[in-house]
């Protein structure tokens, strides 16, 4: 009895596949046409590039620091002195250090499809928008000890009050200096 009840559960599914299939197709309604959209003449707005800067600087403040904490410790250790002191001299030298490292780490150069943008500060910031269509020409600007090292300064002039905006210690900034030229260009 379980059997025949399961297989007439069964024949009454393939029935009504059946029964689906031979049901004539009914015309599809026609949707009216959506009035079609202008395109935005406004491009949106594309990030290009978005660069920190080099390390270098503050590498070599690090550097600084260390050998003058290494300095003060010789000459502790030279005059018997208490420990505490090295420890004070090197906070001492090393608190420079640790804030041009946040200075740097907190300059964000930020190059989109309409403007240049400058953004600096830990605590508050300051922004800065330079729109492309101001932009009049892009340099770049490198040291010898620069050079060595792979940076350089960008400097933009433009059509603004204040003549010039440098972008300070670029990795590589020939480079973006050409990315700003192409967005100029466009």
């Amino acid at each position: 009895m379980f059997e025949s009840g399961a297989s007439a559960e069964i024949e009454e599914e393939e029935l009504a596949y059946d029964d689906q299939d031979e049901q004539p197709e009914e015309p599809e309604e026609e949707q009216p046409e959506e009035p079609k959209k202008k395109p935005n003449r406004k491009k949106s707005e594309e990030v290009i590039f978005r660069i920190n800067q080099a390390f270098y600087p503050g590498a070599v403040a690090y550097f600084i620091a260390t050998i003058c904490t290494l300095g003060i410790a010789g000459i502790v250790y030279y005059i018997s002195a208490p420990f505490w002191i090295v420890l004070g001299g090197a906070a001492a030298c090393f608190i420079p250090a640790v804030i041009r490292h946040i200075q740097l780490m907190n300059t964000i150069y930020l190059l989109t499809t309409k403007k240049i943008e400058i953004e600096t500060g830990v605590f508050s910031k300051y922004s800065r928008n330079i729109p492309l269509r101001h932009v009049m020409d892009v340099f770049v600007s490198e040291t010898f000890k620069e050079r060595l090292i792979g940076i350089g300064d960008i400097l933009i002039e433009t059509a603004a009050s204040e003549g010039r905006i440098k972008l300070d210690n670029i990795n590589d900034p020939r480079k973006y200096a050409d990315m700003i030229l192409d967005q100029l260009h466009q």
